[in-house]
């Protein structure tokens, strides 16, 4: 999958659906993110704020290249015929109790 296919399947709204190589893409993406959400919403920020945080901008930065390098990297490896791996059964935990 190129960068191109992913942004545009985002784009068109699809459904991430388990086991698929959308989902594989998103969730070390979506676990970093979320991370991030949970720093900055401990308290309102201006955008202006925001842009001046150069470690979250910088992250962010690392972040997006990251992702950009594992979908290249996706895309050659379905070029030479690599397979994604198999996703095991997900277990939902209620760690909340």
């Amino acid at each position: 999958m190129t960068p191109e296919e992913y942004i545009a399947a985002m784009h068109d709204g699809l459904y991430l659906e388990k086991g698929t190589e959308l989902t594989a893409c998103m969730r070390p993406m979506a676990r970093e993110a979320q991370k991030i959400t949970a720093e900055i919403n401990g308290a309102y920020h201006t955008p202006e704020e925001v842009a001046q945080d150069e470690e979250g901008m910088q992250t962010m930065r690392n972040l997006a290249r990251s992702m950009a390098w594992m979908l290249k990297c996706i895309a050659a490896g379905r070029a030479q015929g690599v397979s994604l791996p198999d996703v095991e059964r997900t277990y939902r935990t209620n760690f909340i109790r």
